[in-house]
This record gives structure tokens, C-alpha cells and sequence, in this order.
């Protein structure tokens, strides 16, 4: 892949926990829950504009589902 470090982080529709997501099965579920229960999502990836601590791409961090931010962004993907 490329292209994955710099610019902004990727907003993830996974839900944040603080010690990582749960993994059902060795799989990452995004839709485990629902909206009500969403909580805070998990933001991964670095930004060119952070500080040095928060610039690397395996960085992680949690924001509200309805906040905005200049360095938060998000890509399409699809598995193989």
C-alpha cells in the first residue's frame, strides 16, 4: 500500500478502546454495535502537523463521532 503517512490520520469505524479493539474470531468487527452504543471512535495514523510523539503512522486516539478536525480524515478500502 501506499500513500498511508502524512497528511492526515483515518477516521476508523471501529469503536475505541483504550486497550485496543476486541478481536471475535481474529477479526476486527466494526459493526458490533449500534449507533447509540458507538462511543468515541478509534482514529489511527500520523499527521504531518502533529507534534513529534503523535506523527508516527502507528499512533492511536479516539474522537467524538460528531467532531471535526483538520487532521482527521478517512479512505475507502476494500479487501482483496
Amino acid at each position: 500500500m501506499r500513500g498511508l503517512v502524512g497528511n492526515v490520520r483515518d477516521w476508523c469505524a471501529d469503536r475505541y478502546e483504550r486497550h485496543g479493539p476486541s478481536l471475535p474470531d481474529g477479526r476486527l468487527d466494526p459493526l458490533d454495535t449500534t449507533p447509540e452504543q458507538a462511543g468515541w471512535r478509534s482514529v489511527r495514523g500520523g499527521a504531518a502537523g502533529s507534534g513529534r510523539s503523535l506523527v508516527r503512522p502507528a499512533s492511536r486516539l479516539a474522537c467524538p463521532p460528531e467532531g471535526q478536525f483538520i487532521s482527521v480524515g478517512f479512505r475507502l478500502a476494500k479487501s482483496v
